[in-house]
């Protein structure tokens, strides 16, 4: 008897996830999972063919619901990319297997391209798309959650983090040298009474996971960066070139600011946190 595997190609957007109605095929065909794994620790740096590791993943916290029940497409809404606003990450499902691959501005920027027919010249295309309407695959997966082995395995903390919101437990706290290289970026100030040593462990661990982010550039976009949290968080003190940090909310608000995790829906208008429904 052959067994049907089923694929569903999933996109969260705007906080929930929506159906990629036509896309029934894997969006990595050629990967192989075949690296050396070990459990995660953030004090580990992986070598080439390594990758990491998360056990018993569907016990934690952050793991989530749609990787602990079965995969059925009646539950879902057919995604509408002029109705979604914030793209957040693909979900490919193939039977018991889950790749993830978190979706990057850079990811939805137009594209041209000329598209060439097999064997017929007179079928070749020119083709343009807009912002929005397609997205850039990668050749491999930000992360795979096997279902049988219950363990997510990924390459990089800081590419996963958007997708399972509150894994930064799992992550180390920076280091005094850490802390003092972040708040002397150029465009931070903290208030009296509020010191290094107030900081959170939250806080800590995000500030760990910027400065280990390279794909970040915060130096190259600084000023775009400082525009854009100002505009999100009017009730965080700002003089056109610094911002006033009097508290850990202050903090965690900047934090999440310098991930460009602040979005607009394009309908009500109201402003939100990525991967989370709290409203600012």
């Amino acid at each position: 008897m052959e067994v049907k595997i089923l694929i569903v190609t999933l996109i969260q957007a705007d906080n929930s996830l929506w159906k990629l109605e036509g896309i029934a095929e894997s969006l990595y065909p050629d990967f192989k999972m075949d690296e050396e794994i070990v459990e995660f620790d953030p004090n580990i740096l992986l070598n080439d063919n390594m990758a990491y590791c998360i056990s018993n993943f569907s016990e934690k916290e952050f793991c989530l619901d749609v990787l602990k029940n079965t995969v059925s497409t009646v539950e879902f809404d057919d995604y509408n990319y002029k109705e979604c606003n914030k793209k957040e990450f693909l979900l490919n499902t193939n039977n018991n297997e889950y790749f993830f691959q978190r979706i990057t501005p850079s990811m939805l920027r137009p594209t041209r391209r000329i598209k060439f027919a097999n064997l017929d010249r007179s079928n070749n295309t020119f083709e343009k798309t807009n912002k929005d309407e397609s997205i850039q695959l990668n050749n491999k997966p930000d992360a795979i959650y096997i279902k049988q082995d219950d363990k997510l395995y990924f390459w990089k903390f800081s590419k996963i983090k958007k997708i399972f919101p509150g894994i930064e437990v799992l992550y180390r706290k920076a280091t005094s040298f850490e802390v003092s290289s972040f708040l002397n970026m150029g465009f931070i100030i903290l208030a009296s009474g509020f010191t290094e040593e107030k900081i959170s462990d939250f806080n800590l661990k995000q500030i760990a996971l910027i400065q280990d982010n390279n794909d970040l550039k915060i130096d190259w976009k600084k000023e775009e960066l400082k525009k854009y949290i100002s505009e999100y968080i009017k009730n965080l003190e700002y003089d056109g070139e610094n911002f006033l940090i009097k508290n850990n909310t202050d903090l965690k608000k900047l934090l999440y600011g310098l991930e460009e995790r602040f979005y607009t829906t394009p309908i009500g208008n109201e402003k939100y946190v990525a991967n989370s429904a709290i409203k600012i």
